[in-house]
């Protein structure tokens, strides 16, 4: 499972729970003997705090697939590529932070390893042909 799919499971996870205390609040004011006026002028207010949370909760869930996820896939993909099919390694996103420095040296190893192979090719290429 990707991070994706453990996010968006544990998402789902606090909602149900969310869902179920509210449900719990909602049985236990109803079995208490006070009136419909008074019930829902201390159940609204509650609700709107969980809504808000949940809300407050889906916005962080979704900065943190923006800003995290989605360049760490991009890297891990291209770095699979690079490796099983030789292709360039060569990905940007926005972002002045720690990805982006992760991004800068995963490129500067790339670069490195390419020019290591060349010249352990000219160095096979020369071994194998010594009168070149």
């Amino acid at each position: 499972m990707g991070i994706k799919g453990k996010l968006t499971a544990s998402m789902l996870a606090i909602v149900v729970v969310l869902l179920v205390a509210c449900l719990i609040l909602t049985v236990q004011f109803g079995e208490m003997s006070v009136t419909t006026t008074e019930f829902f002028r201390s159940f609204i207010p509650s609700m709107v705090a969980v809504g808000v949370g949940i809300l407050l909760i889906l916005l962080l869930w979704f900065y943190i697939i923006v800003f995290y996820v989605r360049p760490l896939d991009k890297i891990v993909k291209n770095l699979n590529s690079y490796k099983s099919f030789n292709k360039k390694y060569y990905v940007t996103f926005d972002g002045d932070d720690r990805m982006s420095e992760l991004n800068q040296s995963i490129t500067e190893l790339v670069e490195e390893n390419i020019q290591l192979r060349s010249r352990l090719a000219n160095l096979r290429k020369h071994i194998s042909n010594p009168e070149q």
